[in-house]
């Protein structure tokens, strides 16, 4: 019985620090050689800056439903987002933008006949956190309001949309993991109970 009992407490703890341990460490970082800049010092020429809608990811790239554009060659009511501008290419691609979090992006578009990118070299932040406002008002003291892009809606710029998926995940799948064990003990406590 306390073979089972102390075999029990052992897997539940080591649920309990693997849970943790995903849940409140951060993700890896990888090393990228830029330099981090800010939005007013970016080549307009070669850059853009513009407050947009992140889509559902495919293959090509990441969808941006454009509210408002602030500068740079392209303007357009929906901007693709290069593949390449998320996950660990190079050491310098960034966490992929959830669908329907809204976020100032700018993004490398230097050469018309390849998708803009982003990345840690490039400014960008989701709007409903200090850092996306930051940057939101750099890029109005450095562009002033923006203009909607031919085609594109305009929303107000301080809207939000997203909310914490990933918590809330993690909660669900622990708390169903948890419950799981738990109905386990009862079960071999039972059992232990009614063959002694």
């Amino acid at each position: 019985m306390q073979t089972v009992q102390r075999f029990l407490f052992g897997l539940i703890a080591l649920l309990a620090l693997t849970v943790g341990w995903v849940a409140l460490l951060p993700t890896p970082a990888f090393a990228c050689s830029c330099a981090l800049i800010t939005i007013g010092d970016l080549d307009p020429t070669q850059n853009q800056v513009y407050v947009a809608t992140a889509g559902q990811s495919t293959p090509q790239g990441t969808p941006m439903a454009v509210d408002v554009w602030f500068s740079g060659p392209g303007a357009a009511p929906v901007v693709i987002l290069a593949a390449s501008s998320f996950g660990d290419s190079a050491g310098c691609g960034t966490e992929p933008f959830a669908p329907g979090s809204r976020w100032i992006v700018t993004a490398w578009a230097s050469d018309p006949s390849r998708p803009p990118t982003t990345g840690l070299c490039q400014p960008h932040g989701q709007l409903d956190t200090p850092e996306g406002q930051v940057l939101l008002a750099e890029a109005e003291a450095a562009y002033g309001p923006g203009t909607v892009p031919d085609g594109g809606a305009a929303p107000s710029v301080g809207d939000t949309e997203t909310g914490p998926l990933a918590i809330v995940g993690v909660v669900i799948i622990g708390g169903t993991i948890i419950g799981l064990i738990l109905v386990a003990v009862v079960v071999v406590l039972r059992r232990d109970r009614a063959a002694g």
